[in-house]
């Protein structure tokens, strides 16, 4: 582990030499994948005005596997005096889709899984940095079903 000195710069080595595989869990906009994603595109971290990285092929190379867990749908709560009533997404309905992917790096890109969620049209929930506006979700309002 990391827990002295010695140990700090054995972990750094074995990342260095793709000895250790990073793995993460997202949530992301959008239905899902249709099965295991494999992403090879050039990370741009050079946009020092916006902070963003981007998916550009003069950037550095990366790679990126994500695969489906699991899909969500978030149904949306309208309250008034009378009535609540739910809505829930089902490819056309109102509402909105949502999936949990995991996610194995092999480099280590400046916000590599973002633009390459980002790149695949699935940008994670809630990144006011990667994602569209018109895909935010406050949370506010909504509950999720599984």
């Amino acid at each position: 582990g990391g827990t002295n000195l010695e140990g700090l710069f054995h972990l750094k080595w074995q990342i260095s030499v793709y000895a250790i595989d990073r793995e993460y869990i997202t949530m992301n906009h959008g239905p899902g994948l249709p099965g295991r994603v494999d992403v090879g595109e050039r990370i741009d971290a050079s946009t020092v005005e916006t902070v963003r990285s981007t998916a550009h092929e003069l950037g550095q190379p990366s790679r990126s596997w994500f695969s489906p867990l699991a899909r969500l749908i978030c149904t949306t709560v309208h309250t008034d005096d009378r009535s609540t009533t739910r809505s829930v997404n089902n490819d056309g309905g109102s509402g909105f889709a949502f999936s949990l992917l995991a996610v194995r790096i092999y480099t280590g890109r400046r916000h590599q899984i973002r633009a390459h969620t980002r790149h695949v049209g699935r940008p994670t929930v809630a990144d006011a940095l990667y994602a569209p506006r018109d895909v935010l979700v406050s949370g506010k309002d909504a509950g999720f079903i599984l």
